[in-house]
């Protein structure tokens, strides 16, 4: 017989809450009763063995975890840097705070909790606000207690990062995030602790900061959406002790693009907003400015193809942005002082990113165009934006009717997403697939879904 033991669980509650669900959709997923689930919440209600075992795998904690909600204890925060007060504060906190995420990431059990963590759209406020608003903390040369660091280390972490990215272009996310979380944890944190002068304080602080939005962009890849927006507002952070306009700009750019994803028009809109203004303060070069003013097509679009009805001023808006874009890439000269993250923005990736917008207003045989040209265009080291682009085609070409075509080109992207370590590239495949529902009944549709099922069915992004 359960037992009552009237002590009330907020563990169990706050683990509930992190996953966004209600009671009945937990007490569903664990298999008891609504009435059973507030009982054991309210410590009304016993848990037997069975169902603890149950909890840790719906939480994918341990048992002796929930061992812990059972007997009344709160849960372990999991993300104590989500949270609305979360403000722009000292270098020192900032140290602080960045190393003790990387120290949680490199954890194998403190990465999974972190892997469940959803998106917290309300924090994006007081982010934006902290941001514009908060005075800058001004970096003094620091007397940590680890060694000196000088412009030579810095230059490390920068040439890491480069390393990095590129391979993160080859293969996907999943490969080499936990190498950058590593890197970070064990290299760029003592940097960050040790002893050194202003100037290089502020070039340490922006080194910093790329390499943080890297770990955050990979995260996205993965679709780990809650930890690449941790690791996203700490990179926002260390360039604002940096005061580093320039990488706020990318950063705040890779935030409205998650927030595209998925689909929170409204604050990619503000986002992408955001990242332009950081990039004026910037004085960014004309091929940063063209990414900048697709990422604002992007998330103007990503807002006509959430809306009930058609928003003639909003398409009107996105055709500007591309067209701004367009002159602004065009303005580009080989001597440009550019920052090392914006070389992978070809003119085929430029072609891409419009074509994107196309798709999304539903100009389909423009998007189709631009992604043809993409996919042909785009160097043979980047697999994902070619993969990518070759769902983006297949897509335009269903959006004009050409169903054969269409499929055509979905097929051949799927064994490129079996190569790649990237949830993104299997998502959108599969986005693609539920586009084809009008098309249920078509044998060559059926045809399509068996293949895959086949390939994709068990597909599982690989993290090192």
């Amino acid at each position: 017989m359960n037992k009552p033991d009237r002590r009330q669980r907020p563990g169990l509650v706050a683990a509930r809450s992190r996953r966004g669900l209600t009671q009945e959709a937990a007490a569903e997923e664990a298999g008891v009763s609504a009435t059973t689930w507030a009982r054991w919440e309210q410590g009304k209600q016993g848990i037997r063995l069975h169902s603890r075992t149950r909890l840790a795998e719906m939480f994918d904690v341990t048992l002796a975890e929930v061992d812990r909600w059972a007997d009344g204890q709160q849960a372990e925060p999991v993300v104590p840097w989500l949270s609305q007060e979360a403000g722009f504060t000292s270098l020192a906190d900032t140290v602080e705070s960045c190393g003790e995420l990387w120290r949680w990431d490199v954890d194998p059990a403190r990465r999974r909790l972190l892997g469940t963590m959803p998106f917290v759209p309300a924090v994006l406020s007081e982010w934006l606000l902290s941001w514009n608003l908060d005075p800058v903390d001004e970096l003094r040369a620091r007397v940590g207690s680890g060694r000196s660091v000088g412009m030579e280390d810095v230059r490390r972490i920068r040439e890491a990062t480069q390393a990095f990215g590129q391979m993160d272009e080859q293969f996907g996310g999943g490969l080499v995030r936990p190498a950058v979380v590593d890197y970070l944890n064990t290299k760029v944190a003592p940097l960050l602790e040790g002893r050194y002068s202003e100037e290089v304080g502020e070039h340490l602080a922006s080194a910093a900061a790329l390499m943080t939005e890297l770990a955050g962009w990979e995260a996205y890849d993965t679709g780990s959406h809650g930890l690449a927006q941790i690791h996203y507002g700490h990179a926002l952070q260390l360039s604002k002790t940096a005061k580093d306009h320039l990488t706020a700009s990318r950063i705040l750019s890779s935030l409205a693009q998650q927030a595209c994803d998925l689909k929170h028009p409204q604050w990619a809109v503000r986002l992408a907003s955001a990242a332009h203004q950081a990039g004026q303060k910037a004085q960014a070069p004309p091929r940063v400015r063209a990414h900048l003013l697709l990422q604002e097509a992007r998330a103007a679009a990503t807002a006509i193809a959430l809306a009930d009805t058609r928003d003639a001023h909003g398409e009107a808006r996105v055709h500007r942005l591309i067209g701004e874009a367009e002159n602004a890439f065009a303005q580009a000269a080989p001597g440009d002082d550019e920052p090392t993250w914006i070389s992978y923005f070809s003119k085929p990736e430029l072609t891409a990113c419009a074509g994107l917008c196309w798709q999304m207003i539903g100009e389909y045989p423009r998007a189709a165009q631009c992604a043809d040209q993409a996919v042909r265009g785009l160097n043979s080291r980047f697999p994902r934006a070619i993969q990518l682009n070759t769902v983006h085609l297949a897509t335009a070409r269903l959006g004009m009717g050409d169903l054969d075509h269409a499929l055509a080109a979905a097929k051949d992207a799927v064994p490129m997403a079996n190569a790649l370590t990237s949830r993104r590239s299997v998502e959108w495949v599969r986005d693609f697939d539920n586009r084809l529902a009008p098309h249920a009944d078509d044998p060559q549709v059926k045809d399509w879904r068996d293949f895959m099922r086949s390939e994709l069915g068990t597909q599982r992004v690989r993290e090192a």
